[in-house]
């Protein structure tokens, strides 16, 4: 499923900041979307039914998932990459998971023009407002989650950046 983003957080300037590149080793697969958030939290979140996309390995070490409303063709509300160790290490800029989750957060901010916030009582999250939508950093134990939620409203990203860091 292809999904077209108008924000700035879709900009192709946006693209080469968060990938980086030097992501040169063999990967098991794509993670399960469900091991990342589930359709359940996700729909809680943002208050409508979703239906997850399969998994994407985009790189190796990094799944894509998106999560659509139910009933229409390629709108994605949320959609997330998750970036697990192989990606870090190999990255040439930010080879440890902290280092990462800067990376994608510090990126985030010059795109946005905007500073993060951070979100108290979890894992560390970082969330960073755009035009119609949020970017979502969230530092997990085996990796980071960039989500873009495209459901307007702070609370409604503070909520999916908890449905992710569970």
């Amino acid at each position: 499923m292809h999904v077209q983003n108008r924000s700035r957080f879709g900009s192709p300037l946006f693209a080469p900041l968060l990938l980086a590149a030097g992501l040169t080793r063999a990967s098991a697969g794509p993670l399960p979307c469900a091991e990342i958030a589930t359709e359940q939290a996700v729909s809680a979140a943002i208050g409508a039914r979703v239906a997850a996309s399969a998994p994407i390995e985009r790189e190796p070490g990094v799944t894509e998932c998106s999560f659509s409303r139910s009933g229409t063709s390629g709108n994605a509300v949320v959609s997330l990459r998750h970036f697990n160790r192989q990606a870090f290490v190999a990255n040439p800029v930010a080879r440890t998971l902290e280092g990462y989750f800067e990376l994608l957060a510090s990126a985030g901010e010059e795109v946005a023009g905007r500073k993060r916030e951070s979100l108290s009582g979890g894992p560390r999250t970082a969330l960073i407002a755009g035009n119609g939508q949020w970017l979502v950093i969230v530092q997990r134990p085996e990796g980071v989650v960039r989500v873009l939620v495209n459901v307007p409203g702070r609370p409604v990203a503070v909520a999916v950046a908890r449905a992710v860091a569970d």
